[in-house]
């Protein structure tokens, strides 16, 4: 029985893959807007009418990760033509990249969720984090 190793998860070419799109989306200037977008979320935590306490890390995450769920191949200036130079898996860049975004949505999320519970006035229940963990996925 023969293992896809060349091109399964642990390949090392999905392993660099995927440390890099961490790096460079750690890396980027942009995340400054979770340093304006916390405020918001945080007064919306304090709005009575919110249907769930998770509601405003989900904008939180959803709407500062935007450009890393919309532009998957087009992040940085040139970053398709420098994938098309050479014959690439496009199932493992894909995967990959799709891997790597759901790391960094869920970091946010809990980070997120770690500061806006300690205003919220509504606590975190165990039962609210399951259903908030289902709604996220």
């Amino acid at each position: 029985m023969r293992t896809k190793t060349r091109d399964g998860l642990l390949s090392l070419r999905g392993r660099l893959l995927f440390r890099a799109e961490i790096r460079r989306s750690l890396n980027h200037p942009a995340n400054v807007k979770f340093l304006l977008l916390l405020p918001f979320a945080v007064l919306l935590s304090e709005w009575p009418y919110v249907g769930h306490p998770l509601v405003p890390v989900f904008l939180l995450t959803f709407i500062g990760l935007e450009p890393q769920f919309n532009n998957i191949l087009f992040r940085s200036e040139h970053e398709f033509e420098s994938l098309a130079v050479l014959p690439t898996n496009w199932h493992l860049v894909v995967l990959m990249k799709n891997l790597a975004t759901g790391t960094i949505a869920s970091g946010v999320a809990v980070a997120g969720a770690a500061v806006i519970g300690y205003f919220s006035p509504l606590a975190i229940r165990s039962a609210d984090a399951a259903d908030g963990t289902l709604y996220f996925l």
